[in-house]
C-alpha cells in the first residue's frame, strides 16, 4: 500500500483514505461472513433440513413461458447431494438444456461438481459439453469435454471453494441460511472455464416486491458469480420465488402453488391501452394469438388504406375492402408470423423495450429489432395506421 506524505492529507483525502481502510475491513469481514456460512452446512441438521427439498421456477422470455429450472436437494449418507436441471426452448432458435450435480461433505465442503450442457439450434446442430471438478491433492482437477477435445488443468483452492455454474448449484441454497441481512463473500471457481473468482452474496432486509401482480414480503439477494449476476427473492420461508437475470428479458417465477407456476406473467397494464406503446405490445401479441377480431378492431383501415393510395388520383370501388381482406390474410398467414418469429418476440417484449415520438397527431413506435408501427388517435383508442420496415446500414 503506497504511504502518503502528512502535507497531503487534507480533508478530502483523509477521508477518501479512511474509505479505502473501512472497505478494506468490509471486504475481509465479507469473506469472513461467507466462512460462517459455510459453517452451517458443517451441522446435521442443517443438512438433512434440504433433504427432499425441491423447488421449480418457469423460465419466461417477457410474458413467454420457454422453458423451467429445478432445484433437487437430497442427503446421501453424510453428504448433501444437489441435482439441478434447466431447460431453455425458443421456438425458432432451438434448445439448451443443463444439468449440474453437486455434492457437498459434512465439513462443508465440495468433493465434486459436474456441469453438462447440450444445445440444439434452429438448424438441428448439436453442441454438446461436460465439464467436471474433483477433489485432487490441495485443490481440484477440473476438466472439459467437447467432442473428442479434451481439456484438464489442476486449480489449487481451499476445499471449501464454490462451483460456479449459475443460476444453479449450492450458491443458490446459501441464502436459505443466512438469517441476517449483509454481504458475504466466498471463494469459487467458474465450472465452464475453470478459473478462480469471488462470489458476492448481498442479502436485502424483507421488503414489499412485486410478483405475479401482487406486492410480497420478501427479500432481495444479490448473487455476483463468475460473468453473471442474479437477483433472487425469497419469501419468509426461504422459498425462492423468482430470479431475474442480467439479461433483463429473461426471468425466472415460481408460484404460491403449483398450478400458478405454468401460468402467464400479468401484463404491466390493464383493460384498453391509452397509450401508444402498450396497444403496440397488445397488437403483436393479437397477431400471436391470431385473435382476428382483436387485430381489426386495433388497426384504421381507412386511414391506412388513404396512406397506402395517396399518390394515385382516384380508387376503385370495392378496393378498399379487397385491401383490408389482403392485409388480413397477410398478418394471420402462419408461415409469415413464424419467419418473422411474432410469438416469441411479441411475448418478450417490455415496456421498456418500445419508444414512441408523436408528432401531429401520429406516434411512431420503434421495435427493438427495428422498423417502426404508426398509429392515431381514435376517440380513447390509438389505433395502428400504418408500418415502416428497418432502414437498411449503408456501408
Amino acid at each position: 500500500m503506497k504511504v502518503l506524505p502528512m502535507k497531503l492529507l487534507h480533508p478530502f483525502i483523509l477521508f477518501s483514505a479512511l474509505l479505502t481502510l473501512t472497505q478494506s475491513a468490509q471486504a475481509q469481514n465479507s469473506l469472513a461472513n461467507g466462512k460462517s456460512i459455510l459453517a452451517k452446512f458443517t451441522n446435521e441438521t442443517t443438512r438433512k433440513s434440504f433433504n427432499g427439498q425441491n423447488e421449480k421456477l418457469t423460465l419466461y422470455i417477457g410474458r413467454t413461458l420457454v422453458g423451467s429450472i429445478e432445484f433437487e436437494s437430497m442427503v446421501v449418507g453424510k453428504a448433501l447431494v444437489l441435482k439441478d436441471t434447466l431447460e431453455l426452448r425458443i421456438d425458432g432458435l432451438g434448445q439448451v438444456d443443463l444439468v449440474s450435480t453437486q455434492t457437498i461433505n459434512e465439513k462443508g465442503e465440495l468433493v465434486e461438481a459436474s456441469l453438462k450442457s447440450r444445445a440444439t439450434q434452429a438448424s438441428g446442430n448439436r453442441l454438446r459439453r461436460s465439464y467436471s471438478l474433483r477433489r485432487k491433492g490441495t485443490g481440484f482437477l477440473w476438466r472439459r469435454v467437447e467432442g473428442k477435445d479434451v481439456k484438464e488443468k489442476q486449480i489449487d483452492a481451499p476445499l471449501d471453494t464454490l462451483a460456479l455454474a449459475p443460476p444453479v448449484g449450492f450458491v443458490t441454497r446459501l441464502p436459505k441460511v443466512i438469517t441476517k441481512a449483509g454481504r458475504y463473500k466466498f471463494i469459487g471457481i467458474d465450472i465452464e472455464t475453470g478459473s478462480k473468482t469471488q462470489v458476492k452474496v448481498n442479502v436485502d432486509p424483507f421488503e414489499k416486491h412485486g410478483f405475479r401482480g401482487d406486492s410480497l414480503s420478501c427479500r432481495m439477494v444479490t448473487i455476483k458469480q463468475a460473468a453473471a449476476a442474479l437477483e433472487c427473492f425469497y419469501d419468509p420461508k426461504q422459498k425462492l420465488l423468482k430470479i431475474n437475470f442480467s439479461q433483463p428479458r429473461i426471468k425466472a417465477a415460481g408460484g404460491r402453488t403449483d398450478s400458478e407456476r405454468f401460468q402467464t406473467l400479468p401484463e404491466a397494464f390493464k383493460g384498453i391501452p391509452s397509450t401508444p406503446i402498450p396497444t403496440v405490445i397488445l397488437f403483436f401479441r393479437a397477431l400471436a394469438d391470431s385473435q382476428i377480431k382483436d387485430i381489426e378492431a386495433m388497426i384504421d383501415f381507412d386511414a391506412m388504406f388513404d396512406i397506402a393510395a395517396k399518390e394515385r388520383k382516384n380508387t376503385v370501388k370495392g378496393e378498399k375492402a379487397a385491401f383490408k381482406k389482403a392485409l388480413m390474410k397477410i398478418l394471420t398467414n402462419e408461415t409469415w408470423l413464424r419467419e418473422r418469429r411474432i410469438s416469441v418476440n411479441s411475448g418478450s417484449m417490455e415496456l421498456s423495450d418500445l419508444k414512441a415520438t408523436t408528432k401531429d397527431g401520429v406516434s411512431e413506435v420503434s421495435l427493438p429489432g427495428g422498423g417502426k408501427v404508426l398509429l392515431k388517435k381514435n376517440g380513447k383508442r390509438w389505433l395502428v395506421i400504418g408500418f415502416k420496415a428497418p432502414t437498411k446500414k449503408t456501408k
